[in-house]
């Protein structure tokens, strides 16, 4: 039986609806014959509800509320997960988001009258996370602002150690003396959420000043994006965020914590009737790496974090390891189905790959090895469009035909 449409809020979707965005969707009859022939290839010709979903908007449209304050390479779509929230969730219930990375689930949950849990490996995702749905006034955001440039012009701080990045190859020497300071001044914060806000800032604008490339995921040099006088690039981004923060709805409430999905404990229990799980695709490109600048400046470990992340093989491209992947995800989806309730929908946004030509499946595998405890509710081809499609170009990699597909896939589980 399937799941049921829970009745849409209209007042909450009006709110984005008036950005311009949406869901473009078109039924299985309705659909490309190239569309389903990819389908075909991919083995999720599986005989339940199949459809096509493209993104409605732009960029800068699709960045509403605070999914723009962060530039994250990779994250989940905004109007996917608000469609996702208001189809299968009523307002006052909860969502969870155990992958939440830039937290886009938590942004739209807020917005639609929800309560979230997001969890991510990644400290510096749950600090965007927490950040991007902590509801603070404007006000008061601007007087730490305020309080920090006073620091930083008093400040004689030139230069910090930082592990695991040659900072002198990634920085020109005056960027690296700046960056310093501004984040000497930041530590000097006392009230946490303020600092927290601060750090988001200061992050967000650690790979616009550097030497590295600012149009990919993966780090290249290009020298002529690095600038030397970066404050006035902080204090843009923290004014920016300031306002798009103190917007934020109060009614709900969003819950951040530190856990990898790959960790199952005896406190997880149902929560909610929605799971929302973009997990990192197979040999696309490693989140800590992509982030490894921004990670470095803020004092945490890549190393560390990588030790508890699925294993994606990024530039390994050996077929034999998408085993390894998929046995990753699958024991994450048996972390997910605990947060569950009865007749619960887990959605999943996930991507096959091509290794040297060929096509390698990953997500018809997974969805047989959790049969036993998920009911497959609906395949949903993602066709991306504007600058998605762009990014994604961006991302394959020419040597040996190593990359992702064009397509990928919103997989919606039930929980039996």
């Amino acid at each position: 039986m399937k799941s049921k449409i829970r009745k849409k809020d209209e007042s909450q979707e009006s709110l984005v609806a008036a950005q311009g965005v949406g869901i473009d969707v078109s039924t299985q009859s309705a659909m490309a014959t190239e569309h389903l022939q990819f389908l075909q290839t991919a083995g999720l010709d599986l005989g339940v509800g199949t459809e096509a979903w493209s993104v409605r908007g732009t960029n800068n449209q699709i960045n509403y509320s605070t999914h723009g304050i962060y530039r994250y390479f990779g994250k989940f779509p905004a109007p996917i997960a608000s469609k996702l929230v208001s189809d299968y969730t009523d307002v006052g219930e909860v969502v969870v988001d155990p992958a939440c990375g830039s937290g886009t689930t938590g942004v739209e949950a807020l917005l639609l009258n929800r309560d979230a849990l997001l969890y991510d490996v990644n400290p510096l995702s749950t600090l965007i996370s927490r950040v991007k749905t902590t509801p603070m006034s404007e006000e008061q955001l601007l007087g730490s602002l305020k309080e920090a440039s006073n620091r930083f012009r008093r400040s004689r701080r030139t230069e910090i150690e930082l592990p695991e990045i040659d900072l002198h190859h990634w920085f020109l020497p005056e960027t690296i003396r700046q960056l310093s300071r501004i984040r000497h001044s930041i530590e000097r914060q006392e009230d946490a959420r303020f600092k927290e806000y601060l750090l988001l800032s200061f992050a967000s604008i650690v790979r616009r000043v550097s030497r590295a490339t600012t149009q990919q995921g993966r780090l290249f040099l290009d020298v002529s994006t690095a600038v030397e006088d970066v404050w006035p690039f902080f204090e843009r981004a923290a004014t920016r965020a300031a306002e798009r923060i103190g917007a934020l709805p109060k009614m709900r409430a969003v819950k951040v914590e530190c856990r990898s999905v790959l960790d199952s404990n005896s406190e997880i229990r149902p929560v909610g009737p929605l799971v929302i799980y973009h997990p990192p695709y197979f040999n696309a490109y490693k989140y800590t790496s992509v982030n490894s600048l921004e990670m470095a400046w803020l004092s945490h470990s890549r190393k560390d974090t990588r030790k508890n992340e699925i294993r994606e093989f990024f530039k390994v491209g050996k077929p034999e390891n998408a085993e390894v992947y998929v046995e990753d995800v699958v024991r994450s989806l048996q972390v997910i189905r605990q947060y569950l309730q009865k007749d619960g929908v887990a959605a999943m946004m996930i991507g096959d790959t091509r290794l040297k030509g060929e096509y390698v499946r990953v997500t018809a595998p997974i969805i047989s090895k959790v049969s036993s405890y998920f009911g497959l509710e609906k395949v949903i081809l993602r066709i991306p469009r504007y600058t998605e499609a762009s990014w994604a170009s961006s991302q394959r990699r020419k040597s040996g035909d190593l990359g992702i597909t064009m397509f990928d896939f919103i997989v919606l589980f039930k929980a039996v």
